[in-house]
């Protein structure tokens, strides 16, 4: 709470948010409910020796966040794309509508590619294709039009037109989320509707809050929906007769994902032992960060980059023996220490810079619509990770992302842009 009110920026604080979710209402749940993870050992004090190191993180990465804000300069070409790119203006916002369509367009091809590839549906097996990747960045472009539009629509007069477009776009976003069997996707979209709409919930606080209690509830629902839905073969119809068994117990639904999908305090006690019994791994996987920016069309026998990150859940004891399946995410906490025990502290410096500099890059993200975009992407992207031992290529590949998706709304903004000057042209010099 302390750090919360302190430092004033919207991407540690939701940072903080999520790692109070994952880390701290665990212990919380606890102690008030007496529910824990199905395969926490009550005589432990896990929990205990994980909070302790949650402090620490925390310390040592607003400590360096809020000092790397002092020193790292925003860079004036940056500034000047943000605020002065005609993508921005209002009066432009046909040309902005019409390259958004044609971005939408990319996305739908990049996901049907996908899907096609097997690397849609999380229940798939993705290719080995090398242009997965980039059909992989062109499917966010949806979302990324969402996010953008959200906040620009706000310089525009509220036309039917201007809405019925948004709606189109958010209802396209919700339909492919679902699609992806993903509950992260799902969550995003979500997140991203309700941020584009932060000034009304703020003038209407009380509203807010009562809605928010009645409706947060059902948002749980999506947890076992998703799973049905992947277990099901994406048969909508089989999802939905499961979950009305489970909507009766709504409450114990809750506790029960919070203590389970959402409990990474576990996960990270449960590292903590390991690591005292086995001794930490000593950092190495971190070089992925600088192998993984070799492209396999350069370096056709790179090694895969990944953690095994199912094999960790069973070296862990948090799988049964019998799953073959389930990924077991560490999030970067768990990530540090099992690679370098307590000195894995120096990975939340090394983040509290990153997410400086981030943040001075993109300070103005209220007066642009085009810095909002990015600046909230980023959010997602850098708060919703599950480790970075391979962040460095990820940012690479989405640094390409917003170079071509801003590419492709100036270049078809100033081809529709010339495309209303010929026909006005033509208007007048046939009204003559």
């Amino acid at each position: 709470m302390l750090l919360f009110f302190s430092i004033k920026s919207f991407l540690f604080k939701f940072y903080l948010v999520v790692n109070f979710i994952l880390f701290t209402l665990p212990a919380i749940i606890e102690l008030l409910f007496g529910v824990t993870h199905p395969m926490h050992d009550e005589t432990s004090n896990i929990y205990n020796h994980a909070l302790f190191f949650v402090i620490l993180w925390n310390i040592f990465f607003a400590t360096s966040f809020h000092l790397a804000q002092k020193i790292i300069p925003s860079f004036f070409q940056i500034s000047n794309f943000l605020n002065f790119s005609p993508i921005n203006h209002p009066y432009n916002y046909q040309s902005v509508y019409f390259s958004s369509l044609v971005l939408i367009s990319i996305s739908v091809i990049a996901k049907w590619k996908l899907f096609t590839m097997g690397g849609f549906q999380m229940s798939g097996v993705a290719s080995t294709s090398p242009l997965l990747q980039l059909y992989k960045l062109f499917s966010i472009f949806d979302l990324l039009v969402l996010i953008f539009i959200g906040e620009y629509k706000k310089g525009l007069n509220q036309s039917i037109f201007n809405r019925f477009f948004y709606y189109v776009v958010i209802l396209l976003v919700l339909v492919f989320a679902l699609a992806s069997g993903s509950r992260g996707q799902i969550i995003y979209a979500l997140l991203v509707i309700a941020v584009s709409h932060r000034e009304f919930f703020l003038r209407h606080l009380s509203l807010t809050i009562a809605s928010a209690s009645l409706l947060l509830p059902f948002l749980f629902v999506i947890f076992p929906f998703m799973a049905f839905l992947r277990n099901n073969n994406f048969d909508f119809y089989a999802a939905f007769d499961r979950l009305s068994l489970f909507m009766d117990g709504l409450q114990l639904l809750m506790l029960d994902v919070l203590t389970t999908r959402l409990n990474y305090l576990e996960i990270l006690g449960k590292v903590m032992v390991y690591v005292d019994e086995f001794g930490y791994k000593g950092g190495v996987i971190y070089f992925n960060n600088f192998i993984g920016i070799i492209p396999r069309a350069i370096w056709p026998g790179k090694p895969a980059i990944s953690n095994d990150s199912h094999q960790l859940g069973h070296d862990l004891g948090l799988l049964q023996a019998t799953d073959i399946t389930t990924s077991i995410g560490l999030r970067p906490l768990g990530e540090a220490f099992y690679e370098l025990g307590y000195f894995g502290l120096g990975i939340s410096v090394l983040m509290g810079f990153l997410y400086a500099f981030f943040q001075n890059q993109f300070l103005r993200a209220s007066s642009s619509s085009i810095a909002f975009a990015i600046y909230f992407y980023l959010i997602i992207y850098l708060v919703g990770r599950d480790g970075i031992f391979a962040l460095i290529p990820g940012l690479i590949y989405v640094f390409i992302g917003w170079v071509i998706f801003f590419g492709i709304m100036r270049f078809f903004g100033i081809f529709f842009r010339q495309i209303l000057g010929q026909l006005n042209t033509e208007s007048i010099y046939n009204n003559e």
